[in-house]
């Protein structure tokens, strides 16, 4: 959303916006005052106004604090917080004007069982043990929606504790005590990567569940609304086979056509479609794995002939024939190339029945390939090649390090630590006393009053 500008003569305008919940368009118009502050909060109140019914006085903010009283909503409390924050930068503003609503209106489970929203909750219901029932029901929803805590734990720290720490502030919790926030653990690292890599069983597992076929429902902002319901449908379990076994973005995975594939020599093109310049597009030998889930995705259309075969045009996606400008075919879908992400709801779906505990998102497949690949004694610089990556973003980021190898080096060196036991045999060494040195330091000197 725009911010509020000022016109020639000083006075500041509000900029044409869109209400998100009548889908009425409000028309720029003058705030009526040269003062950007008080400007600034005019049209905070009006937007507040509009999106929801605010317990405020008539007329402007004052100038850090929304006029509100003990007992409101959790909703009017994010509003004098969001006034309060005059230092906020436009592009802030704006990413939490499209937020806020949804995290608003969405309901969750109280744990007696009760579906309520934040937007309906009072401020005094969240002091003590009340509160923190609420913000863990909603901690524990969310999770569970999303299939990550990194974006759960920021909301919390960045929304949900701020506004109730405003409130707490301003006195709306009455004689009730601030209440204790879950202690939820991020996904992601320092660096915002995420944690997740899958172990063979879990990838099992996962790829069990996952549908060999699935009907795509058509969308209209991708120029799909004119082919009839379930007209094609796309290969989730393939989908999982090959990027598992490529390392491939998820983008490219979708793109992954006959025209990459070579049957008869068992080897896949890799596409540097991220524009790495070490690493140029060639031809990689294809896994055991992969060759046989194309084998058997391949038996069910007949790979393109043309009888004056001249290769494939690779500057198109999908690759093109030379000859007579047929496109190759994917090999995750039937039609047309999938829109992005499509596969993330397949996962949650997948990992749901699978009982894995987590959902993983596309790009931990690439994350998974790059672990699988170090336990198997990949040099970092062979899976980087690979990956089309720098061989320190696959250190830091990339491969992973799964806890069973310790477990397996552990026990790989349990017949040393039985030899180097052997050789001390402590049963017969006696008790050793320290240098004389440093039981001199250690005593306490004598004088001559201890004497």
């Amino acid at each position: 959303m725009a911010n509020i500008y000022k016109i020639a003569s000083g006075v500041w305008y509000a900029p044409e916006w869109t209400n998100s919940r009548t889908g009425e368009v409000v028309q720029a118009h003058s705030l009526g005052t040269r003062d950007f502050q008080v400007a600034d909060d005019t049209w905070t109140l009006e937007k507040a106004r509009a999106l929801r019914p605010v317990a405020a006085s008539e007329g402007h903010f004052p100038r850090r604090q929304l006029i509100l009283g003990p007992g409101e909503t959790f909703a009017n409390a994010v509003v004098s917080y969001f006034a309060s924050k005059k230092r906020w930068k436009p592009a802030t503003r704006a990413a939490w004007d499209e937020q806020i609503d949804a995290i608003l209106d969405r309901p969750f489970k109280l744990p007696s069982g009760r579906a309520v929203t934040l937007r309906g909750m009072r401020i005094p219901d969240f002091a003590g043990d009340s509160g923190t029932e609420i913000v863990a029901g909603w901690a524990d929803s969310e999770v569970a929606r999303l299939g990550r805590t990194h974006t759960v734990v920021k909301r919390i720290a960045n929304l949900i504790k701020p506004v109730l720490e405003h409130a707490f502030k301003k006195g709306w919790f009455g004689t009730g005590r601030f209440p204790e926030f879950p202690e939820l653990a991020s996904d992601y690292d320092e660096k915002g990567s995420r944690k997740i890599f899958l172990p063979r069983p879990d990838f099992i597992r996962l790829a069990s569940e996952l549908a060999e076929h699935d009907a795509i429902v058509p969308m209209s902002d991708d120029g799909l609304k004119r082919l009839p319901e379930g007209a094609y449908g796309v290969y989730p379990r393939l989908w999982a086979m090959i990027a598992v076994s490529t390392g491939m973005h998820a983008s490219d995975v979708d793109r992954f056509s006959e025209a990459d594939w070579d049957a008869h020599g068992a080897r896949w093109y890799r596409v540097n479609s991220k524009g790495a310049a070490h690493y140029r597009d060639d031809w990689f030998p294809a896994k055991l794995f992969l060759s046989e889930a194309l084998r058997r995705a391949q038996a069910r259309w007949t790979p393109h002939y043309c009888a004056r075969w001249d290769g494939w045009d690779r500057t198109a996606s999908p690759a093109l024939c030379r000859a007579c400008g047929t496109p190759a075919r994917l090999f995750v879908s039937d039609g047309p190339q999938p829109r992005d992400q499509w596969m993330q709801s397949r996962l949650k779906w997948g990992a749901k029945r699978a009982k894995l505990g987590y959902v993983p998102a596309p790009i931990d497949f690439r994350r998974t390939f790059a672990t699988w690949a170090r336990e198997e004694k990949w040099d970092f610089d062979e899976v980087a090649k690979w990956l089309a990556n720098s061989s320190g973003m696959v250190r830091e980021v990339y491969a992973q390090v799964a806890n069973s190898r310790f477990e397996r080096h552990v026990e790989n060196g349990a017949t040393l630590d039985r030899e180097i036991l052997a050789m001390l045999n402590f049963n017969a060494m006696g008790p050793r006393r320290g240098p004389r040195i440093l039981r001199t330091h250690l005593l306490p000197r004598k004088t001559a009053a201890s004497t």
